[in-house]
């Protein structure tokens, strides 16, 4: 109990959850002052946000996120402590340009970390990689956070329980990319958008046998090409938007048989566009934007039932759209809600979207005639 009010009251409370604003708005997260209401006349195993292993009483549990702290976390903070941690949830708050302490790696039990979006800076540290039992570590959006070569050397080697690992927006400028190549083969989820990396991507990355989620968007100097051979992949999520990664589409979408969302926004395409789309027919988003694509748009290639959202602005389709209104008579987009046509050059009347659609956006073209009468009774439109 003591332990845990110390840290309580090196921290002032923000219970306006001004910090965590965006959590509302974008995540439907309400933020909660956990700590507020942590009273010293009570069991501390009691206290929101916290889990006590029942036999013993150790505080195994802290789930602190959107709780609105603000302060420093200092190396001597009475958090390190804490040696039965196993979860530890500090996301979301205001640490005010703390560094990700070396003691971190003292809670050697810990098995799910999660430092993101909390004002950190500075060097991860290669104690990180003391936690040899952790199963998922989350650093993402931590915009002053940098990663160094030997320090993610030693993560991939040591960290061999890992299945997630998420560096958002952590820079990775410096890295060689041959660090990944020793990631444990039970990671299921790898997430480097926005991570400033550089140079060629390595293949045996892609052939992680237990891979779901592979985020690489918007690093913008990062290239390389998928394995072409003796892959098989149970890949959901793959992002490679803002890369230069070489993409042969017939081939990856012939062999990605578990994709559902896709984001191909400003790649690299080599030989033919889209001719296999079609195999994907439990895709649910589909991002194709600002690709270079012309000529009729393939909907014949866009059978896909689970669709939810797609994305062919900023390309140079041409040509008059079909009734999209009537078009899942033929194609069964019953769960189709953005529909994103911008920028291209497609010409006629104003098509009504299908029913489902919540976000419709077709500016930037060359539509001529009046707004049809039927786009008003869609009830389901926002946008």
């Amino acid at each position: 109990m003591i332990v845990l009010l110390q840290f309580k009251n090196s921290f002032s409370i923000d219970t306006s959850g001004s910090n965590s604003v965006d959590a509302f708005f974008v995540y439907g997260i309400t933020p909660y002052p956990k700590t507020v209401y942590w009273d010293k006349g009570k069991d501390c195993c009691t206290w929101s946000g916290v889990t006590c292993e029942r036999m013993t009483g150790h505080v195994i549990g802290l789930n602190l996120g959107y709780s609105g702290l603000q302060g420093n976390i200092h190396h001597n903070s009475s958090l390190f402590s804490l040696r039965h941690l196993r979860r530890l949830d500090l996301s979301n708050n205001n640490f005010r340009g703390s560094p990700v302490s070396s003691n971190f790696g003292r809670l050697v039990s810990m098995i799910h970390l999660d430092l993101s979006n909390s004002n950190f800076t500075g060097q991860i540290p290669f104690e990180i990689s003391y936690l040899s039992k952790l199963v998922s570590l989350n650093l993402s959006y931590e915009t002053q956070v940098s990663l160094g070569t030997v320090c993610l050397k030693i993560i991939a080697q040591n960290l061999t329980n890992l299945k997630e690992l998420c560096l958002v927006t952590v820079k990775m400028s410096s890295v060689v990319l041959d660090s990944f190549m020793n990631l444990p083969s039970s990671l299921t989820s790898l997430r480097l958008f926005d991570s400033s990396l550089k140079g060629k991507f390595p293949e045996k990355s892609f052939r992680l046998p237990n891979l779901h989620e592979l985020d690489l968007r918007y690093n913008y100097e990062l290239n390389g090409s998928f394995p072409k051979y003796n892959w098989s992949s149970p890949l959901k999520f793959l992002g490679l938007s803002w890369t230069r990664i070489s993409i042969d589409l017939p081939n990856l979408t012939t062999t990605l048989k578990c994709l559902s969302v896709l984001y191909l926004e400003h790649c690299n395409f080599v030989g033919a566009y889209p001719t296999l789309l079609g195999n994907l027919t439990q895709i649910t988003e589909l991002d194709l934007s600002d690709d270079g694509f012309g000529g009729q748009i393939p909907w014949s290639l866009l059978n896909m039932e689970s669709l939810i959202s797609l994305d062919l602005s900023n390309n140079n389709f041409l040509g008059q759209l079909p009734d999209l209104h009537t078009i899942e008579q033929v194609f069964p987009w019953k769960n189709l809600q953005v529909l994103d046509l911008r920028t291209n050059l497609l010409q006629g009347q104003l098509p009504i979207p299908p029913p489902s659609t919540f976000v419709f956006l077709v500016s930037h073209n060359q539509l001529t005639g009046g707004i049809p009468s039927k786009i008003c009774n869609l009830s389901s439109l926002v946008t």
